[in-house]
């Protein structure tokens, strides 16, 4: 994802390989039954944008529409404030538990690492798909 270089391939390749974590994290019964159902649309609406939709079929075209995006957002809003504390509370767990020697400790400490490791994965899903649709809006409004 850092490499700049033939940008759009990375990126795609990078969000590929985050679903992919993802699954194995699934395939080991790490995520939760929210993170299962948010880890399968996001893999949908990036198959969903390999298969080039037109954004267009998206689009809200009557009140309700528009109020359920609203809603939308509303809950995503929420969403958000809640995985923000939620990750603040695993920073703070990690490093209560970072300098114990107890085994159990470890496999807490090993086990809250990898919850993190979840979230900044969800985290870097959502950036990355946001630069895919930029990336894709950008290539076409450039003359071939």
């Amino acid at each position: 994802m850092r490499i700049m270089e033939n940008r759009p391939e990375n990126v795609r390749l990078g969000h590929t390989y985050q679903l992919e974590y993802l699954k194995l994290m699934n395939h080991y019964e790490l995520l939760s039954k929210g993170q299962v159902q948010q880890w399968k649309q996001m893999h949908k609406e990036f198959l969903g944008k390999l298969g080039h939709q037109d954004d267009m079929e998206d689009a809200p075209r009557d009140v309700k529409a528009h109020a359920a995006a609203f809603q939308k957002q509303h809950e995503d809003r929420e969403a958000k404030i809640a995985a923000y504390k939620a990750k603040k509370a695993i920073e703070a767990n990690l490093e209560r538990l970072k300098n114990y020697t107890d085994e159990q400790m470890k496999r807490e400490f090993y086990k809250v690492q990898i919850e993190y490791s979840i979230m900044n994965t969800f985290d870097n899903l959502k950036m990355s798909a946001l630069e895919l649709d930029m990336l894709k809006h950008k290539a076409s409004l450039t003359p071939e």
